[in-house]
């Protein structure tokens, strides 16, 4: 992979998931860290006050820390929408990228809801591969829309069988 987008939001996930892709793109590669600033549909995309990307400013500077240890081309971008999914995958479009590293959210019910909503968004029009990241404090789950990937084993592999009945 060349090239690969993270969605940041300065989360643990997001932390992981950089330090990911800097090592798999290497020294050959870059990587995009995004952070979109959501826009309520009342007020213009554009002008707003400078005040608004503050927050997003502050994220992606820590982002730039995280990224400073490797050796490849690192880059943050900060951009303004009504809808996070949108912004991804026309980023992810804008800067040709091989894959989307997307973090999954924790916290409350909503947030973990809204977050689960928009990364089945990505995944279905992201121009590129897509890898869902929990962090490992969550359980270290990787997910991917690869097939190539894929293990065979069916989504409730971890269940355990039903015991067949043996007649006799």
């Amino acid at each position: 992979m060349r090239t690969i987008l993270v969605p940041y939001d300065g989360s643990t996930q997001a932390d992981d998931l950089l330090h990911l892709a800097c090592e798999v793109v290497g020294a050959e590669g870059r990587v995009v860290a995004l952070y979109v600033t959501r826009v309520p549909p009342l007020l213009p995309l554009d002008p707003l006050p400078a005040h608004v990307d503050a927050a997003g400013n502050d994220v992606l500077d820590r982002a730039e820390q995280v990224m400073r240890r490797y050796d490849g081309i690192v880059e943050t971008r900060l951009t303004r929408a009504r809808h996070v999914r949108d912004a991804i995958v026309g980023e992810a479009g804008e800067i040709g990228a091989d894959a989307i590293f997307l973090p999954l959210a924790s916290g409350g019910i909503w947030r973990r809801l809204r977050c689960a909503w928009d990364a089945w968004a990505v995944v279905r029009q992201a121009p590129c591969r897509v890898l869902l990241g929990y962090s490992p404090a969550l359980g270290g789950l990787y997910a991917s829309n690869d097939p190539s990937t894929a293990t065979g084993r069916p989504h409730n592999a971890h269940r355990p069988l039903p015991r067949q009945a043996h007649g006799l």
